[in-house]
């Protein structure tokens, strides 16, 4: 019986030390983001805001309980509340949901019986939001009856086109449709489902904050949940942001759903939070632009909750992605530049981001302390502008190394960590 009870406790012991060390649990996306930075007028003026929602063009930003901001040449504008009757505070408006034309907005309100979906249309000729409105009991009273549910309040979704909505409820993913001509909702259903006669591709997806869809339906962005050790050597809970690749084309199920990888955001954040910048992991909500080049999103990097917007780098193709935000001529670059990789440390992958002023002839190189070259990274002619590179570390041993940029224009290094 004491051996009995010994093996007992090797198994439990051996087995708690290989879920420590599990690793994410879905794998690196091919596509990659940049470094994720916080919308500075929102992180100046409201810290602890989220649920971001976002308009076509990425120009106009709702978020909270409920403000606007709109981006322009400057910058962010400084947020403002929207009308008393989206934003009474004693009804606890949040999760805003703005329609891709922004002129129809959803929001979550407390009413008598629970957390309940509300819209507000704009009025063109008022010049403003009217009327709060409910969008009826198929949409508030989907087939498992989770929408006046109290403990659910998770209706964070977005608008497939202006007149489509996906939204979240208790983590299960729903959709419906608005008929202008009948002035009438669908009946919410569950994703995945197929509607007779209809173009629509059903989806079933069960995330835990927040899901994005491009316009195309092949990518859609959402938060999944994780376990792991953080380090203070105790397990927990974690939520990365994610991203499925689908195939409408597809009729299986497989296929239909895709595969699902964890976007390089999350894995950057966790080597900062390891290597002890980052102060917590938490990502959600994401807000995708129509264009798919821009990602606005909630987390809690420095400790707050606050909204933060990344740029597609490069594609899930490994096609190098355009700068999606405008930049005035006085911006243009002038002189190479070589950024810092992020992220430094790295593990498994970093991303190398280097500019020229004029078409040139480089080479980016990865020298070792000893001076030696081990990977010619980039070689050629290249066009002027912003370059990135994903670097991997596979068949490298730990340790420091050089990044070395030759152009005619002169060379210039950064020193690069490899933690295995």
């Amino acid at each position: 019986m004491k051996i009995y009870w010994c093996l007992i406790i090797i198994v439990i012991f051996f087995s708690a030390k290989v879920q420590a060390q599990e690793p994410p649990t879905y794998p690196e996306a091919p596509e990659v983001w940049s470094k994720p930075v916080p919308i500075g007028v929102i992180w100046d003026n409201f810290a602890g805001a989220g649920w971001p929602s976002v308009t076509a063009e990425g120009k106009t930003l709702y978020f909270g309980g409920v403000l606007v901001t709109q981006r322009s040449d400057t910058g962010w504008s400084m947020p403002k509340w929207l009308p008393q009757q989206i934003t009474d505070k004693n009804k606890l408006p949040e999760r805003p949901v703005i329609s891709p034309d922004g002129k129809r907005l959803f929001f979550t309100q407390w009413t008598n019986a629970g957390w309940q979906m509300f819209y507000a249309d704009w009025d063109s000729t008022q010049q403003g939001w009217g009327p709060v409105t409910s969008p009826g009991p198929p949409v508030t009273n989907p087939h498992y009856g989770w929408g006046t549910d109290w403990g659910c309040r998770e209706n964070a979704g977005a608008f497939l086109d202006d007149t489509t909505l996906i939204y979240m409820i208790c983590g299960e993913t729903f959709i419906t449709r608005w008929h202008p001509g009948t002035a009438r909702w669908d009946t919410a259903v569950s994703w995945p489902y197929i509607f007779p006669n209809s173009s629509w591709d059903g989806l079933r997806y069960i995330g835990d904050y927040g899901i994005s869809v491009t316009p195309d339906r092949k990518k859609v962005y959402l938060s999944v949940g994780r376990n792991d050790t953080t380090r203070d050597g105790k397990y927990y809970a974690n939520s990365d942001l994610a991203v499925t690749y689908r195939n409408p084309q597809d009729t299986s199920m497989d296929g239909k759903l895709g595969k699902t990888y964890t976007l390089n955001l999350s894995l950057l954040s966790d080597s900062l939070y390891f290597a002890g910048i980052d102060s917590t992991r938490f990502e959600a909500f994401p807000a995708i632009t129509a264009d798919g080049k821009t990602l606005f999103f909630e987390a809690n990097y420095q400790g707050d909750y606050t909204i933060y917007v990344s740029h597609l780098l490069i594609d899930e193709n490994g096609n190098p992605v355009s700068d999606p935000v405008e930049k005035p001529p006085s911006t243009l670059p002038t002189e190479i530049k070589l950024d810092p990789a992020y992220p430094n440390p790295f593990n498994p992958t970093t991303t190398i981001t280097y500019t020229l002023p004029v078409k040139s002839r480089i080479r980016l190189s990865l020298y070792d302390i000893l001076g030696r070259r081990v990977q010619t990274l980039a070689e050629g002619v290249q066009a002027p502008g912003e370059h990135h590179l994903r670097v991997t570390g596979a068949g490298l041993a730990s340790g420091v190394y050089l990044l070395f940029l030759q152009t005619p224009q002169g060379n210039l290094t950064r020193k690069i960590t490899l933690i295995k």
